[in-house]
């Protein structure tokens, strides 16, 4: 029996993305770029980012399940990065202080 499941599209995620506060895009782009669970979203903070460079591209070595046996690392896209940079920006110049203890989205 075939399975009727598949991955998205880039254009069906670019669609969904225009739509999109900054904090949705962050979640979208991790999910879709790192292989990530929902479930390990909400347990995501700053700390677990460590920029690095890549082929001339920079972006995040992402640790997922940190502080559990579970815990594993991957890394995002160019664009996950540029996504979370933007709100990280964006969180700043709403007056938050970040912290690197401090869940990301």
């Amino acid at each position: 029996m075939e399975s009727k499941k598949r991955s998205y599209t880039t254009e069906e995620i670019d669609q969904v993305l225009k739509d999109c506060d900054p904090r949705s895009k962050v979640v979208i782009h991790l999910l879709c770029s790192t292989g990530m669970r929902i479930g390990a979203i909400p347990l995501l903070q700053i700390g677990h980012l460590t920029k690095t460079e890549f082929q001339n591209s920079i972006l995040y070595k992402v640790q997922v399940y940190a502080g559990t046996r579970d815990k594993y690392y991957t890394f995002c896209t160019p664009e996950c990065y540029n996504a979370i940079q933007e709100y990280l920006n964006y969180r700043k110049r709403c007056g938050e202080e970040l912290r690197t203890n401090q869940n990301l989205p």
